[in-house]
């Protein structure tokens, strides 16, 4: 389940582009102890990366003043469940950027000294080709989350769906609500997206929240009945049932719980033998199927309890009406 996000950096002073020399940044994805395969768009990888940044800007004269985005960082990140080897995870990072970015001079390092695998991506914000500035609207930022998707479907990987469906109940300001008509994210459905993603990586609730640190957010308030996160880039923290049901202190506990039973199941299964194996999914078969029907009958039952309720107010207002004319 790869997800694209763009990366915080505090102290360059925004989200995503930057004001500053991307030489800090580049020097740190590019650690030995951290990067285990790295690659380049346009650039000489026997030469300092930044250097040859700024030699781009210097030749079109575009990017050099101190209100210009020098450039862009990005994460690449990916679920342990699919298995992926960083072989794998920088290819497709690779096409990713080569397909979104095909004018641009961009270094991708992909590190594995972490739970998951996942890819840097820094990008010179002024194009080698053309001399144009690179911009990154929310719907070409959208459109770079669906190629992501895209790219992982091919490949057999699970997907991530970033865009949260209209009866998921989730405030929404009118800002927020034009952000996603033009096709972009708001900070809410990123919220969520980084919080699934620690979910489908993590077993409890202290792993989950060093998980989701690493991404700026934070835990405001931890009780045993609710939880609030805080965004990076707001001040005040948002309650979890406001981004919707999945996110409330006891769904999230029941989602990670989900995610500790599915790791013993999948030890337990290694130990058995092919006829146990099959006997295991042809209970998990009928449980399953035993608890969907459950699903049904309790779903008739809630209809016809509004069917009945609906032909007993119909009852009530026909006797009203019959009164008042008795009595006219």
């Amino acid at each position: 389940m790869p997800i694209f996000k763009a990366a915080e950096n505090k102290k360059g002073g925004g989200k995503g582009g930057f004001k500053t020399s991307p030489k800090f940044t580049l020097d740190y994805i590019t650690r030995k102890e951290k990067a285990e395969k790295i690659s380049s768009q346009y650039l000489n990888d026997e030469m300092d990366y930044a250097q040859q940044f700024e030699d781009t800007k210097s030749i079109w004269d575009k990017g050099l003043s101190d209100r210009s985005r020098k450039y862009y960082h990005f994460i690449h990140s990916f679920s342990a469940y699919d298995h992926i080897t960083a072989e794998e995870a920088h290819q497709i990072t690779e096409e990713l950027c080569q397909r979104s970015f095909p004018d641009n001079e961009f270094v991708i390092a992909t590190h594995t000294d972490t739970e998951h695998i996942h890819s840097h991506i820094v990008i010179n914000s002024v194009s080698c080709i053309t001399g144009k500035m690179l911009r990154i609207f929310p719907k070409a930022y959208t459109a770079i989350k669906d190629l992501s998707n895209e790219l992982a479907e091919e490949r057999g990987l699970t997907t991530v769906d970033f865009r949260k469906p209209s009866a998921e109940p989730v405030r929404q300001s009118q800002a927020e609500r034009q952000i996603i008509m033009r096709g972009g994210t708001s900070w809410k459905q990123e919220l969520c997206e980084v919080i699934d993603l620690a979910v489908e990586n993590t077993d409890n609730m202290a792993d989950f929240e060093n998980f989701i640190g690493k991404y700026g957010v934070e835990i405001s308030r931890n009780t045993a009945k609710s939880i609030s996160f805080k965004h990076p880039e707001k001040k005040k923290p948002i309650r979890g049932e406001k981004l919707g049901a999945n996110y409330t202190k006891h769904s999230l506990e029941d989602r990670l719980v989900r995610v500790r039973d599915h790791d013993v199941r999948a030890q337990v299964m290694e130990n058995l033998s092919a006829d146990e194996k099959k006997l295991v999914q042809h209970i998990e078969t009928y449980t399953e199927g035993k608890r969907h029907f459950i699903d049904i009958i309790n779903s008739m039952a809630a209809w016809a309890e509004h069917v009945q309720k609906k032909a007993a107010e119909l009852r009530r207002r026909e006797e009203q009406r019959r009164y008042y004319d008795d009595a006219r």
